[in-house]
């Protein structure tokens, strides 16, 4: 079982790597408030998911989101841009202080990684299949997320 987790850990990293060249496509246009709802993990910095089912569950008039990592149970301040920065991006995103439960769990490798993507998220998108991407600040997808 521990050489499985190795091998998932080095796919990780190496998805993580590849992902690098897939820089952020086209995306539609989406009010933050689409986000609203349950979404579930389908792939981990270019890795698809198989063994556990993390999940998101947004609460943007509340500012929140909270959800499962696998195991460990997550909650999060959400926050977007200010319309009225000049800057202004539609697309920009940050999970604020994200906290979550920290039992011992199969597949904590998987969770730290969700963790991380989440702390590095600047963006999100909704491509033509109506999956949300979550990206860093260079646009590179971290994580691929459909409705529940």
């Amino acid at each position: 079982m521990e050489m499985k987790h190795l091998i998932y850990a080095l796919t990780l990293v190496m998805g993580l790597a590849l992902s690098s060249c897939n820089s952020a496509e086209e995306y539609k246009p989406m009010d933050k408030l689409d986000l609203n709802g349950a979404w579930e993990v389908v792939e981990l910095t270019g890795t698809p998911l198989e063994e556990t089912a993390p999940f998101l569950e947004f609460n943007v008039t509340d500012w929140t989101v909270s959800g499962n990592l696998g195991c460990n149970h997550l909650m999060s301040r959400v926050s977007f841009d200010d319309p009225d920065d000049v800057d202004y991006d539609l697309t920009a995103i940050k999970f604020d202080d994200p906290a979550s439960t920290m039992m011992a769990c199969p597949y904590l490798d998987i969770e730290h990684a969700f963790a991380t993507a989440l702390e590095e998220t600047e963006y999100f998108g909704i491509d033509d299949k109506g999956q949300l991407w979550l990206m860093d600040d260079n646009h590179v997808r971290l994580v691929l997320l459909r409705r529940k």
